[in-house]
């Protein structure tokens, strides 16, 4: 039998109710959760545990709110709040329902035409938003893609990797290695 997952029904620094599963990847447990009080619905990023004693991976998710909340754009997840719960980081972002790109290529296959131009141009938009504050994505692909339910936006998200081009960086940026 599988084990039930703690975080199912934690409420987050008294605002966050932890309401179910969405993924994960390599750095950490992305979770859909419901504001307490607003009951607007948004998407957690835990840091995996085995990351949050690594001072390395703990500034580098640091970054990544840092970076992502400066982010403005509407093809780029919004990432609204940063917390720390039991030694374990968290980013809190926007909640896209449709899934990610990745989960829809595999539950659909190829995609009709117009629609891979259109999720293509937004991922474009929002690289050249993010290229405007001189940030570098640098791992664009389909599970980094979030697509709207109707399919009308795409999103691009997880900036863990995200690099600053050497013009713009500042001590805290130099972080990130290959």
């Amino acid at each position: 039998s599988v084990e039930p997952d703690p975080r199912i029904g934690m409420v987050i620094d008294e605002r966050y109710r932890i309401v179910r599963r969405l993924g994960g990847g390599g750095m950490g447990e992305v979770y859909e959760a419901a504001h307490e009080t607003i009951e607007r619905r948004s998407a957690i990023k835990f840091l995996h545990a085995k990351y949050s004693a690594s001072s390395s991976m703990l500034a580098r998710f640091r970054r990544e709110a840092k970076a992502a909340g400066r982010l403005e754009h509407e093809n780029i997840a919004a990432v609204l709040d940063f917390g720390v719960v039991d030694d374990v980081p968290y980013l809190v972002m926007e909640y896209v329902p449709g899934g990610t790109l990745e989960d829809k290529l595999e539950a659909e296959g190829p995609l009709p035409q117009e629609d891979a131009k259109a999720i293509l141009a937004n991922t474009a938009e929002a690289l050249a938003a993010a290229h405007d504050l001189h940030f570098v994505h640098r791992d664009v692909r389909a599970a980094n893609v979030l697509c709207d339910r109707d399919g009308g936006r795409a999103l691009l998200t997880d900036f863990g990797l995200a690099g600053i081009r050497p013009e713009a960086q500042d001590a805290d940026a130099r972080i990130t290695r290959t």
